[in-house]
């Protein structure tokens, strides 16, 4: 608002000075609110969720009280129980953080909005070319729009950033609880391995390289110390000594050890036999005569003499694992612990699963491929093969053994928590979202209307200001049209004058001879005279078509210098008629009108150059509204600067120009276009920038030589008539040689200066007393020519009435009430014809 306005100098109301305080209120209180709601996400440095409200702000009400609402809401942050205990350095720095950027983007927003402001009050708003109005993308329009997508890009930006930083921290937290229980797993393994590796110890001490069958004897004694290393040992299924052959020695699950006992056909056992390995971790077996499940933990013995002399193994039980583990993950819902063997084969696993021996469930391929780099320690991801479970997994190997243990929890409940949080985040970021596109789209609404409305006002005073100056030159084409009748009027009458007077003199001299230079001179010049005036009616378009048979071939080339005289010096002119170019019918001074309005646009288009006129019969269908389809084409083309396609249709428009003001009116071409649609014709235009325009004139062809219509013969008017002729005529010079002439004529004449007292005098002469009335049409008084002849129709209607003018709208509309009409000037033999005529008919009537 401009500040020395009445309406900025108006005290503000309470309420409006509380609104903008009680929207910062507003902001910080909402902003607040999500913070809390958002504090499981983003822990205590939830505030940053503020910047939007600073933002708003700073749009809708300005700096100060974006920053206040800044400082708002770590006040709300630092007083509520977001901080305890109270924040430690790097929570200090991140509210400084957030107040220096929360400054600086209020500042731009603040900066922004101004701009805006000043931007859509200052820029003018324009009517498109065409007619039609457009609403211009001003400044003001562009932010709010932008404002409008930014409301979709921000917080979408947002919620996907926020949403990616929830799903890092979850998974960055379940990663540290499988691991956590990964490292708790290989503890209780490594505790129940050590103690049956040492179980192993000593039992391989006792048995030493004593042969199988000493040992057999010792089988009670031996029994005894099994059982005696088995007692209280949950894990431990059974200890055994197994012979060379591969039957069993001794156990500390029975006494006497069943003869048909015999494991050649176990892995574990082969594998020692071959001397491969000296420690060996079997699969899943199951026992065939406990009828249990257990893996095995074997070591080879040998005889004195270095050979194979059997094996001594602790048999293990998967589900002791499986239930320690199941102890483990009673506070982790679905975790998962595996332990199995290097090659990826499971030995135990909670939730437990029942292997069948020689069908224990193996690792997947990420399993392995991850402890492929014999990495003692790792994390991935995988679809476990035991029940299709997508997993994230720590796994670590088991001390030196080849044994791994791996811990994990399911993707599923990983990211339970965190698609309840993306929820939470999606209502505050699509309900934000929605605010803040509808605000934008309601200022925008509302500036579109505001624009809208300004740019009808212009477009309104555009079309106005259009119609005002189509009107000027309207009128002053009126005008000019009144002053150019005017003057022709009255040249026609000094025209008629000597015109008239020179045959007058002639018949009073007839001794002169006929060809007598002066006169014929004086006869010249009445004739141009007259053709001058015709062309300054036409330029005014009051003047009376006069068509007659051209021939283009000798006609055309008559006007060469005249087209060369308006080119001027500079422009080369070339004219070719073709000679087999029919016969066309239209007014000659038209045509020489129309190439001297082609000629001054070619001048005007360029100060050098050539410009060439061609003549010659055109293509059938060039005229669709000719009946014939036969024209004839009359080619006017300039080598100038051209014209715009866009402006190619225009061209034929009245009062359309391409040239500078004041320097065309735009009337050249549409005369040209005017002048053959009134011929029959068409004209069309080509033109190509920066290389010059062709204007073509197309005319319907006039019938052949030998079926011309034979022009009426003039009567054969003796030299003296006889009768009495009225003269009806104000000027007095005019008056004066006319009726010297009709003396001339033989005839008996009377004038009078109006309308009104040739009435009078026809009134009051007898009947028959006058035998033509000879008329001008403007007059003074309350009749004119025209009227007269009207009124003699009605009442005399056996007197002849001829008008004469110099004025073309009024031969016009006598023509059009169907009135006999001679322009002036016209000669002395044409008013003897007409005169002649009317009389002759009299006679003949009276006769009959």
């Amino acid at each position: 608002m401009n500040p020395d306005s009445p309406r900025a100098l108006e005290p503000r109301s309470l309420s409006a000075r509380l609104r903008p305080w009680l929207f910062v209120l507003l902001a910080v209180v909402v902003s607040m609110g999500i913070t809390l709601a958002l504090r499981p996400i983003f822990g205590p440095r939830a505030f940053i969720i503020a910047f939007p409200a600073v933002i708003i702000v700073a749009l809708f009400v300005g700096v100060t009280h974006a920053m206040f609402t800044a400082v708002g809401c770590v006040l709300w942050v630092l007083v509520s129980q977001l901080y305890h205990p109270p924040p430690l350095p790097a929570d200090v720095a991140a509210i400084a953080s957030f107040l220096a950027l929360s400054f600086l983007l209020a500042t731009l927003c603040g900066l922004a909005r101004t701009r805006a402001r000043q931007a859509g009050a200052q820029q003018a708003l324009q009517p498109r070319g065409d007619g039609h109005t457009s609403l211009p993308r001003t400044a003001l329009v562009n932010w709010l729009t932008a404002s409008m997508y930014a409301a979709v890009v921000l917080p979408a930006t947002f919620f996907v950033g926020a949403s990616w930083y929830a799903y890092e921290r979850a998974t960055d937290q379940a990663s540290l609880e499988v691991e956590r229980a990964n490292r708790m797993a290989d503890q209780l393994l490594q505790n129940s391995f050590r103690t049956n590796l040492a179980a192993l110890d000593r039992l391989k001490a006792l048995v030493g390289t004593t042969p199988d069958f000493a040992l057999k004897m010792r089988e009670k004694e031996l029994h005894e110390h099994l059982v005696e290393l088995a007692a209280g040992r949950a894990d431990t299924q059974a200890i055994w000594i197994w012979g060379a052959n591969g039957r069993a020695v001794a156990t500390n699950r029975f006494y006497p050890v069943p003869q048909d006992t015999v494991i050649t056909d176990r892995e574990y056992f082969r594998v020692h036999q071959r001397g491969e390995i000296g420690l060996y971790i079997s699969d899943i077996l199951f026992g065939r005569i406990s009828n249990e499940h257990f893996f095995n933990i074997s070591a080879r013995r040998n005889y004195a003499d270095g050979t194979f002399g059997g094996i001594v193994s602790v048999s293990m039980y998967p589900s002791f694992f499986a239930n320690t583990y199941a102890t483990m993950a009673r506070d982790m819902k679905d975790l998962t612990i595996t332990l199995a063997r290097e090659d990826g084969k499971i030995l135990a696993r909670w939730p437990s699963s029942s292997p069948l021996e020689g069908k224990a469930a193996v690792m997947s391929n990420e399993a392995m491929q991850a402890i492929a780099g014999k990495a003692a320690t790792g994390m991935f991801s995988h679809i476990s093969p035991v029940d299709g479970e997508k997993r994230l997994v720590s796994f670590r190997k088991v001390g030196p053994w080849p044994l791994y243990v791996y811990a994990g929890l399911s993707y599923r409940e990983i990211l339970t928590d965190w698609y309840r949080d993306v929820l939470v985040l999606a209502g505050f970021t699509l309900t934000t979202a929605i605010g803040l596109i509808y605000v934008s789209w309601v200022a925008l609404r509302l500036t579109r209307r505001e624009q809208l409305a300004q740019v009808e006002l212009q477009s309104e005073n555009a079309r106005r200001l259009q119609a005002e100056d189509a009107l000027l030159q309207a009128q002053k084409l009126e005008a000019l049209g009144q002053i150019t009748g005017g003057v022709a009027h009255d040249v026609n009458n000094l025209l008629m004058v000597i015109g008239t007077n020179t045959h007058v003199h002639r018949m009073m001299q007839p001794h002169l001879p006929a060809d007598n230079a002066q006169l014929a001179a004086i006869d010249r010049s009445v004739a141009a005279g007259a053709k001058l005036t015709r062309q300054l009616l036409s330029f005014s378009r009051k003047q009376t078509v006069a068509p007659e048979v051209i021939h283009l071939q000798t006609q055309l080339l008559g006007l060469l210098d005249l087209v060369r005289t308006s080119l001027g010096g500079g422009i080369e002119l070339t004219m070719d008629v073709a000679a087999d170019t029919r016969l066309v019918v239209l007014d000659l001074v038209e045509l020489e009108l129309a190439l001297i309005n082609l000629a001054l646009n070619a001048r005007d288009a360029m100060q050098q150059g050539e410009v060439r006129i061609t003549a010659c019969n055109g293509r059938v269908g060039d005229i669709p509204a000719a009946p014939t389809q036969e024209c004839v084409v009359v080619r006017f083309s300039d080598k100038g600067a051209g014209v715009s396609p866009d402006n190619i249709e225009r061209l034929f428009e009245p009062f359309f120009t391409t040239k500078p003001p004041g320097k065309g009116t735009g009337l050249g071409l549409s005369q040209v276009y005017g002048f053959c649609v009134q011929a029959g014709g068409t004209a069309r235009i080509e033109s190509t920038l920066g290389e010059g325009t062709c204007v073509s004139m197309y005319f319907p062809v006039a019938l052949e030589a030998g079926h011309t219509p034979k022009p009426v013969q003039p009567l054969a008017v003796p030299r003296k008539l006889s009768g009495h002729v009225l003269l009806v005529e104000d000027n007095e010079e005019v008056g004066t040689s006319t009726m010297a002439l009709l003396k001339s004529l033989g005839l008996t004449a009377y004038r009078v200066a109006s309308a009104d007292e040739a009435k009078n005098l026809l009134h009051e002469a007898p009947v028959g007393h006058f035998d033509a009335v000879l008329s001008d049409i403007f007059m003074p008084g309350t009749l004119d020519g025209i009227d007269l002849a009207l009124r003699l129709q009605r009442d005399a209607p056996d007197l002849p009435v001829i008008l004469m003018t110099g004025y073309a709208a009024e031969e016009h509309k006598a023509v059009a009430a169907g009135l006999r009409v001679l322009s002036k000037p016209f000669s002395p033999d044409l008013l003897a014809d007409a005169l002649g005529r009317v009389l002759t008919k009299l006679a003949t009537a009276a006769k009959s």
